[in-house]
């Protein structure tokens, strides 16, 4: 409401400023600076205002999730706008952590009458970005200091299919293990995490990425299905190549 007032205020002063240079032009040119100023501060707090009432509505968020989850309310812990939470009490914040907007968290407790014990942890200082989606039933453990691009998926199970008798949306999900993230680690745009997977500390996930299988620490992967293309070499100290594709897949 505040902001919408302002910009009532801006778009309205931009005429009042017009007129008043064209009556004053000759004999009033400082009081014409003088309200140019003052239009051109009301736009800039109007930029502002928007930015800062943002922020703030961002923290409140996040209190209140603390606050509804039992968690340290200390923490620090910004939530955009837009976010979907289901089942709260299954995830824990730890501090410092930024979710971006439109982000989906779903800890599932039932499925088709099947219960489960569902937990996401997510560490200190991680950024998660925009329409990020991380579905668990069994574990998500996000290590301190990862960042995820947007439209990164994360999830720890899959529908089961394999009854050919029945509708696959009837036969539930399964799950091979948790889901694991490393430390420092950055998750680049739209790639996904599949169920079962560690990637481990300081690993980069290239973008479009699927990954299927472990990723060792100071990885550099990349593809469908996601293989090693970098590693860390620390004899070196720097990322060298990794040759893994065989005669036939690089023809």
């Amino acid at each position: 409401m505040v902001e919408l007032l302002l910009c009532a205020m801006y778009i309205l002063f931009l005429p009042v400023f017009i007129t008043t240079i064209l009556i004053h032009l000759d004999s009033m040119e400082v009081f014409s600076i003088l309200v140019f100023l003052l239009w051109f501060i009301c736009g800039y707090v109007i930029v502002t205002k928007i930015k800062v009432c943002g922020d703030i509505a961002g923290h409140i968020r996040g209190k209140y999730f603390l606050i509804k989850t039992n968690q340290n309310i200390l923490k620090k812990l910004r939530i955009s706008k837009r976010v979907v939470i289901t089942n709260g009490n299954r995830i824990k914040m730890m501090n410092n952590v930024t979710i971006d907007h439109d982000v989906d968290i779903l800890p599932v407790n039932k499925v088709n009458g099947v219960n489960y014990n569902p937990q996401i942890v997510i560490g200190n200082n991680v950024y998660i970005g925009a329409y990020n989606r991380f579905a668990c039933c069994n574990s998500i453990i996000i290590e301190d200091d990862v960042l995820f691009a947007a439209y990164v998926h994360i999830t720890d199970h899959s529908h089961e299919f394999r009854n050919i008798e029945m509708p696959i949306i009837g036969q539930g999900i399964y799950e091979k293990g948790p889901v694991k993230i490393g430390r420092g680690s950055w998750l680049g745009f739209r790639c996904n995490i599949l169920s079962g997977v560690t990637i481990g500390e300081h690993c980069i996930i290239a973008a479009g990425s699927v990954v299927t299988k472990d990723v060792p620490n100071y990885s550099v992967v990349a593809g469908v299905p996601a293989r090693v293309i970098k590693q860390y070499d620390f004899t070196l100290n720097e990322w060298t190549s990794v040759n893994n594709f065989t005669k036939d897949e690089k023809r």
